[in-house]
């Protein structure tokens, strides 16, 4: 039985609301699991955070103790599997346990029904800095998100007997065997097999898992059914790899980095398979996701790099009650997701020993034993055989041997180079254009930096760009819609690392400076777009020596400015579009060669037939064209044509069409393009529009409801887009 109504009031520390008898009646109803913000901004008692400066008006929240009250209608065992963080529980004015970690489930035997009071005390009355307290790390504010501690049941609260997790994994596809951890004495059936308690199962010519693929098979417990997958995953990290090897066969891993959101996640994970994108990593310093992504990743086919809880954080074990909930959040979670074949690595937490390393702390490699020893003998107890890393990046003295998090590109460091550029200097100044510090900023962080990185796995990397119009117009007072407004600049937080201004230096030197709001946010999402095909389609083609890329990152927390591909409201951004392109399973591609340009073909499947160069101007003119024959090997990338000349990078650019293949370069940033802004038109069709322009049109658009968005057009090519409603078409 789910316990799902509750109510909730906040009370000065110390108050004991935990009566049986007290009068609750004018307590605000509350949703379990729920949201205090949201029910607080539904009584009135806060504004709606998301519009322009509302953000900071929750700061008294997390000042106040706050209670929660449910009715308990029998006795039972009573399951809190998420709790924010620092609780004290009662039954009927009688404490009956205490909390202290927001992963890990809390647990009690309540031998008659009552009244659950559940007292949520101000976190850093109970631990004197973020490190030490077992809760989301973003919460506390992070650079695309704001500070909103979360106080309340996050995970729902049941009463009843809880089954335990079920083990589920492929020690052998030749002979198709699988391995199942189930209560002493459960009786298990698949596929025609059977058996009683734990053990292995053979299933001869079985189907495998993929992302290609996603089989599932249904596995019975006790008549419980559960949906499993037969794959076997690994990480191969020898002579300098770092590549998923998935049913013995090394995997191109195209994906992206997760974080918490309260957009519907069946949107976003449909997004990413839509996208061509086959992993996306759970980034530490967020949560642990509920059983239903993990299922829907399952279906859909994506591979989930999961990270523990930790990011960023100067961690300690040297306070054994801590590394006790740790270890038991651990089991706890490893448990409840090793059966799942999206699970395809653990890794010890996000950018730890990379922070120790460039900023000097006192060790470097703090908290050693959590993530060297306790988390990785954690995993292999309960999910033997399944990949981890310590940290990620993996080896922060020598990028090109592990993962890397590329972000010499944005942030302008260079931590290849001069370890003393990696600064984090909450307050640095902005700096002029055309100063010596703006060159040296501009010299690393333009994205075609991208081309120089030698890693051998880009677990996080990316640019900044805009929130979509209509999202950025639902949060903004009209009278601030200007650009430089306080509303706007409040949703742009660009990291502690290089100038404040980078987004602008790196604007006005790639893509100009916006004369209005509407093209500020154009134009920001054009740079994002651009630099992030750059760097999926560079890392794409070092494959297999690059053997995946995780674009930082795919969705949004609140409406921002940020990194993500899709933003708050669910809305793709431009960028998401160019990285789904550049994600296809063939990709053909352009990169600088000396004074010319090659040709790549990046391959997932065996390709082969003709491909077309064309070298053309703005106004439709082609300047020339030359046929390319290609034959391609399944999962693989070569260069397959090169040009000397491809006319005036400012009037031009190239493009390459063939079966299943379009895609176009320019020639120059797009601030020194030399061609007028395009104007492009439609006209109602059956279905939908047949949009044309006169000349070269990027990013064009017509706003929400239409089927394709920010896409190119040619001079004088004419797409149908399917759908109705309004049209605000625009293009640059």
């Amino acid at each position: 039985m789910e316990l799902t109504r509750a109510r909730v009031q906040d009370a000065n520390p110390g108050t004991d609301l935990s009566a049986p008898d007290l009068d609750d009646s004018g307590w605000l109803p509350i949703e379990v699991p729920g949201d205090l913000h949201e029910a607080l901004m539904r009584a009135g008692r806060l504004p709606d955070l998301d519009v322009g400066l509302n953000d900071t008006a929750a700061a008294w929240v997390e000042d106040r103790e706050w209670w929660w009250r449910l009715d308990v209608p029998e006795a039972g065992l009573l399951t809190c599997d998420g709790l924010d963080t620092f609780a004290t529980l009662y039954l009927d004015g009688v404490e009956i346990g205490r909390s202290s970690n927001q992963f890990l489930p809390f647990a009690v035997e309540l031998g008659n029904a009552g009244v659950l009071a559940i007292c949520f005390h101000r976190p850093h009355d109970h631990a004197g800095t973020t490190a030490q307290m077992r809760k989301a790390q973003f919460s506390f504010g992070w650079d695309f998100a704001p500070r909103r501690p979360r106080v309340g049941p996050w995970r729902p609260v049941t009463l009843g007997p809880r089954p335990t997790p079920i083990g589920f994994r492929t020690v052998s596809l030749d002979p198709v065997t699988v391995e199942v951890t189930v209560d002493e004495g459960a009786a298990v059936s698949i596929l025609g097999a059977s058996r009683t308690g734990s053990g292995t199962l053979e299933l001869p010519g079985a189907a495998l898992w993929s992302p290609q693929d996603p089989v599932l098979h249904e596995l019975t417990v006790d008549g419980m059914p559960y949906a499993v997958g037969i794959r076997t995953v690994e990480l191969d990290r020898t002579d300098g790899r770092f590549t998923f090897v998935l049913n013995g066969e090394p995997l191109p891993v195209r994906g992206a980095n997760w974080v918490p959101t309260t957009t519907d996640h069946d949107t976003l994970l449909r997004l990413t398979k839509d996208a061509h994108l086959n992993m996306l990593r759970v980034w530490g310093g967020g949560v642990y996701e509920d059983q239903a992504f993990y299922a829907t990743c399952d279906r859909l086919g994506i591979l989930v790099w999961q990270e523990f809880m930790f990011a960023c954080q100067e961690y300690s074990d040297a306070d054994p009650d801590y590394v006790e909930s740790v270890r038991a959040e651990a089991e706890h979670q490893v448990r409840r997701l090793r059966r799942h074949p999206s699970m395809a690595v653990w890794s010890g937490n996000n950018e730890v020993e990379l922070l120790a390393y460039g900023l000097g702390w006192s060790s470097p490699s703090p908290a050693h034993g959590l993530f060297y020893d306790l988390l990785p003998s954690v995993l292999e107890a309960n999910a033997p055989g399944t990949a981890y890393v310590a940290s990620s990046p993996s080896d922060v003295t020598d990028p090109t041997r592990s993962d890397r998090h590329n972000w010499q590109v944005w942030h302008g460091v260079d931590e290849l180079g001069d370890r003393e550029s990696v600064a984090w200097i909450p307050d640095y100044p902005a700096v002029d254009l055309g100063s010596p510090e703006a060159d040296a900023f501009l010299s690393n962080a333009v994205p075609s930096r991208y081309y120089e990185d030698p890693t051998p796995f880009a677990s996080e990397y990316g640019l900044c760009g805009a929130l979509n119009w209509q999202t950025l117009v639902r949060v903004t007072e009209p009278e601030d819609l200007v650009l430089g407004s306080a509303s706007v600049e409040n949703r742009h937080r660009p990291g502690r690392l290089g100038p404040r201004n980078k987004m602008q230096l790196l604007m006005e030197a790639t893509v100009g400076t916006p004369k209005d709001l509407r093209e500020w946010v154009e134009l920001s999402q054009l740079m994002q777009a651009e630099g992030d095909k750059t760097g999926v389609e560079h890392y794409r083609r070092q494959w297999p020596h690059c053997a995946g890329n995780l674009i930082w990152q795919l969705d949004d927390c609140w409406p921002t400015v940020s990194w993500a591909l899709i933003d708050s409201d669910a809305r793709p951004k431009p960028a998401y579009f160019a990285v789904a392109r550049a994600s296809a399973p063939t990709l053909a591609s352009f990169v600088p060669l000396g004074t010319g340009w090659a040709l790549w073909l990046t391959t997932d499947d065996a390709w082969s037939g003709g491909l077309t160069v064309r070298s053309r101007t703005f106004d439709g003119e082609v300047r020339w064209e030359q046929a390319v024959a290609v034959e391609a090997g399944r999962r693989s990338s070569q260069q397959v044509a090169s040009f000397d000349d491809a006319g005036d990078p400012t009037r031009g650019y190239l493009t390459v069409t063939g079966p299943g293949i379009r895609n176009r370069q320019l020639l120059t940033d797009y601030v020194h393009l030399v061609r007028e802004r395009p104007l492009p038109t439609y006209s109602q069709v059956a279905g939908g529009v047949e949009v044309t322009s006169p000349t070269f049109a990027l990013h064009v658009d017509l706003g929400d409801g239409w089927s394709e968005r920010f896409f190119d057009l040619d001079a004088g090519e004419t797409r149908f887009v399917a759908g109705s409603g309004p049209v605000d078409l625009r293009a640059l």
